[in-house]
Formats: C-alpha cells, structure tokens, sequence
C-alpha cells in the first residue's frame, strides 16, 4: 500500500514539474518595462512618505486646537456660570444695597449727565459755566464707585 503512494506521489512529480517549468519559461520579462516600475514604485514611496509627514503635522496642529477649544469652552462656561450665578445677590442685605445703588445710578447719575450734555450741546459757549455740575456728577460717580469697591 504504501509502495503504490510512494509510485503515485513519484508520478506526479515528474508530470507537474515540466508544467512548471514551461509556465515559468513563458513568462514575458520586460526589463525596460521593470525599470520604470521600480521607479514609478520609488516614486510613489516617497511621495507616500511625505504626505504620511504632512497629516502626522496636521494631526499634532489638530490636537493643540482641541486643547485650545476645550481652553476656551471652559473660560466662557466659567464666565457664563459667574454672570449666572446669584451669588451675594440671594442675601436680602446685599440685595437692598445693590438695588439702592442701582437706583442712584438710573434716578440721579444717569439723568444728571443726560441734562449736563443736552445743555452744552445747545450751549456750548456757556459750558464754562457747567463745570460745576459736571464736577458734582463726576463727585457722585466717584462716591458711588468708592461704596461700591468698601463692599
């Protein structure tokens, strides 16, 4: 049994190898042809390689960017979060200070420079004679801004 594989085995061997051979043989190699194919191959080798640099340096600006946003993101989500919160607004006694300062501000201030810049506007050879008025709004702004930084 073992002698008919070992036959078996023989004979086809010797049948497939000048297949092999005359199929290897029949091979048209062009060096022409394989010269420029190895260049064209370098070629794209290193044009591979550059533009492989060129997206590895894309990536590293990409990735400080998403630092910077995530920077940014989190400054405007604390600014907003400050603006938002009540803080020592929720307390009835700083309550009442800022809303008396607040009416200073809209009741006397305010109106005292509108009044002062209509009258030098319609005078303006007489705003000499507005300086004291300007100096007792500046006075009041300046007293308010003081209050406001003892706080």
């Amino acid at each position: 049994m073992q002698k008919i594989r070992l036959l078996t085995s023989l004979v086809l061997v010797l049948t497939l190898c000048p297949l092999g051979k005359a199929q290897y043989n029949s091979v048209n190699y062009d060096y022409e042809t394989a010269r420029v194919m190895g260049i064209e191959y370098n070629a794209a080798a290193s044009a591979e390689m550059y533009y492989d640099e060129q997206v590895k340096d894309i990536l590293a600006k990409y990735g400080i960017a998403e630092v910077a946003a995530a920077g940014i993101y989190a400054s405007k989500h604390l600014d907003r979060t400050a603006l938002t919160d009540l803080g020592i607004l929720v307390d009835p006694a700083e309550n009442h200070y800022y809303r008396r300062i607040y009416r200073i501000v809209s009741v006397k201030i305010i109106p005292g420079i509108w009044d002062l810049s209509t009258l030098l506007l319609k005078y303006p050879h007489k705003a000499i004679y507005w300086g004291s008025y300007l100096v007792k709004v500046c006075t009041e702004v300046k007293s308010l801004c003081q209050q406001f930084e003892s706080v």
